[in-house]
């Protein structure tokens, strides 16, 4: 097999859609398969992880190439998200749902969102796939690195600080946000984020935390290096979104750092309530939870979701790339949605 892992990156910055990026090369060498960086390679395997164009997919299709789609793990990132603003809410755009009806198969984080993708008509095999998570990316960070991030916000190094990532354009996601800030003056809450039309203006930032909060920061992208200070030193990761999120809960996980969910009935949730992370389905109670956090400085999920993480290694993640890649290309066995 030869796959040619698709994304066309549009930041400098690492956000989700570079990430599962690396996460999935990473994947491959670590299992020994050589993966091509483009069609005049040949390669026999297609695997992009954003809406792509129709001229793409003809191509494909005319060399014979299978195409695989990675759907739903960079939701927040507008360079690889399947969804767009509709009448409804959320809804898989156009080009979205062209690229999932030409695949030969499709990868999703949750089983929750396999349900969303086959009550949408998609019929061609989907698999329950992790994205991955490079361990080492936190587990070798030193005191030096951990400090790079209060410089950059200039905290105070006391200052407990909470860390969201999410997409510009879930205001439910920043109704929540704020509710739970308000509850804690002392704690400042990072936002980043990016939106499909570019990234918002120092100023548009400003406003933002005058109408939701002054004790929370928003952000556009950072460096990699500020991202993994960041979150190694943060008192929780919240996940509020509507839209399904997986890479950095992945990595607050193996950061060893607190995570709360927002529970999404539609797309489903990576935490296990009180054995990997805290789920609710109102923010009033994930406040409460991390309320009890702050005055204990106890919490028994941190240890159950480093084992977690370490069970969604990019190793087990390459393993599951063979094993489903040959099935698309009819190497071993057959599969279905039951």
């Amino acid at each position: 097999m030869k796959p040619f892992v698709y994304f066309e990156e549009k930041d400098t910055c690492s956000f989700e859609g570079v990430r599962l990026r690396k996460n999935l090369k990473g994947a491959l060498e670590l299992v020994k398969v050589n993966y091509c960086s483009s069609f005049l390679a040949s390669p026999d395997i297609f695997h992009v992880i954003s809406p792509i164009k129709d001229e793409m997919i003809k191509e494909a299709k005319e060399n014979g190439i299978k195409i695989v789609v990675s759907a739903f793990y960079g939701s927040h990132d507008a360079s690889c998200t399947f969804f767009e603003k509709g009448k409804n809410g959320r809804e898989l755009s156009k080009v979205a749902f062209r690229t999932l009806m030409s695949a030969d198969a499709i990868f999703v984080p949750t089983k929750e969102c396999e349900k969303y993708l086959i009550s949408r008509g998609i019929s061609c095999p989907i698999f329950v796939l992790t994205p991955g998570v490079n361990l080492s990316r936190f587990d070798g960070i030193d005191d030096v690195e951990k400090e790079i991030f209060s410089r950059y916000a200039s905290l105070q190094k006391t200052q407990k600080y909470v860390i969201s990532c999410g997409n510009y354009e879930d205001n439910d996601e920043f109704e929540r946000l704020s509710s739970i800030a308000k509850e804690f003056p002392d704690v400042r809450f990072f936002y980043f984020g990016n939106k499909k039309r570019g990234f918002l203006s120092s100023h548009a930032r400003k406003r933002l935390s005058s109408v939701y909060g002054n004790n929370i920061s928003f952000y556009d992208l950072v460096e990699d290096d500020v991202y993994r200070s960041a979150m190694s030193g943060a008192s929780a990761y919240l996940s509020l979104g509507n839209l399904p999120d997986s890479i950095s809960l992945l990595e607050a996980m193996s950061a060893k750092v607190p995570v709360y969910e927002i529970e999404r009935p539609l797309f489903g949730n990576i935490s296990v309530n009180g054995e990997t992370g805290w789920v609710y389905d109102d923010v009033t109670k994930i406040a409460q939870s991390f309320s009890l956090w702050c005055q204990s400085g106890e919490n028994p999920t941190i240890i159950g979701a480093y084992q977690f993480a370490k069970s969604e290694s990019l190793r087990a993640l390459g393993n599951e790339l063979i094993k489903n890649y040959k099935i698309v290309l009819n190497e071993e066995g057959e599969s279905s949605n039951d």
